[in-house]
């Protein structure tokens, strides 16, 4: 004989003006997840007001309530093929989505991956096999905007220079990533932090400026060492270990400041496709510790404990086609289980 065991959570959130994914953290997980647009509830507004998703349904689906507008609300149900839920279970042992084709990046400061299948502000995507931009074939972006169906945008990277575009190629959508690509860190992460990054862009400056293709987490104090193989320039700066000690984050700047002078140094460039076809590694930034800067914010080193931790996440991630920017969301999470 078996006994049910049934568990409920309960919390709120807030959806900001530009919508993203949320991810809820559940320890448990969850086999049932609701939500309730609580500020368009009590205006009886015509939006989708409640949705709701169950871990044995399609990936992405969920069932959603919308308002018909008036007092009282009636709500009418539809199914959502894609854009709802997705229950995560152990974010670390997640496979990668399946290959999108892309059939155009284009030359411009933050290009458009054009696609008929578009993914989500906040995603990190693959950018693989690619006719054309072989510089960039392999490395990961972080998605800054999207226009559904049409294209999505590779923030970060300034392909202006870059001699020709690209006329095909895949992509495929990364289990690990941030929702926010202006608050990264909050979604669902790899098993252990911190994570490397591919770079993009460093400065002739003093202090030298690194920009990466996907949203990151660093913290001021960090330790990384710079890595940048001689196909990119700026080779003075290989193998430097350098203190962070600034950070920016935003839709269109995702930046760490170094405790180096690369004023006198060779520019960073890309380089062309033909030569990326005879075989590249990309220039990183790679973790190696904290600074021991002795302030009360940053008393002593921790010779990278945080590689050790382990960052990955059972919940659910909210996708923005159940939202509405700017509300407030209450939401109910089940888990049931008999024994």
């Amino acid at each position: 004989m078996s006994s049910p065991i049934n568990a409920i959570l309960t919390g709120t959130f807030t959806t900001g003006a530009t919508l993203a994914p949320v991810l809820i953290s559940l320890p448990s997980g969850a086999t049932e997840f609701k939500i309730r647009n609580e500020t368009d509830y009590t205006a009886h507004a015509a939006t989708i007001i409640e949705a709701s998703g169950q871990a044995s349904s399609t990936v992405n689906t969920a069932r959603v309530s919308t308002g018909s507008g008036a007092n009282p609300n009636v709500l009418t149900d539809t199914i959502l093929l894609t854009g709802g839920f997705t229950f995560v279970s152990d974010t670390a042992g997640q496979n990668p989505g399946p290959a999108i084709a892309i059939t155009g990046i284009n030359q411009i400061n933050h290009p458009l991956a054009l696609s008929a299948t578009t993914g989500g502000i906040g995603d990190v995507i693959r950018v693989y096999g690619t006719t054309g931009m072989l510089q960039i074939a392999g490395m990961d972006f972080s998605v800054t905007a999207v226009n559904a169906g049409v294209s999505q945008t590779l923030g970060f990277l300034d392909a202006s220079g870059f001699a020709a575009p690209a006329t095909a190629g895949f992509y495929r959508k990364l289990p690990y990533q941030g929702t926010s690509v202006t608050n990264p860190g909050i979604a669902a992460s790899p098993r252990y932090y911190p994570r490397v990054r591919y770079i993009t862009g460093i400065t002739q400056a003093n202090p030298a400026v690194v920009t990466m293709s996907v949203a990151h987490d660093f913290q001021v104090g960090e330790k990384v060492r710079i890595i940048v193989p001689p196909e990119f320039g700026m080779t003075e700066i290989n193998n430097y270990l350098a203190t962070i000690t600034a950070i920016a984050h935003s839709a269109t700047v995702n930046t760490i400041t170094l405790d180096i002078d690369s004023t006198a140094f060779t520019a960073f460039a890309f380089p062309t496709s033909a030569l990326a076809a005879t075989g590249i590694r990309f220039a990183q930034v790679v973790p190696v510790g904290e600074a021991a800067i002795n302030t009360v914010a940053l008393p002593v080193a921790n010779s990278l404990d945080d590689a050790t931790r382990n960052a990955s996440i059972n919940g659910v991630i909210i996708d923005t086609s159940v939202l509405v920017a700017s509300k407030t969301y209450s939401w109910i999470a089940k888990k049931g289980l008999s024994i």
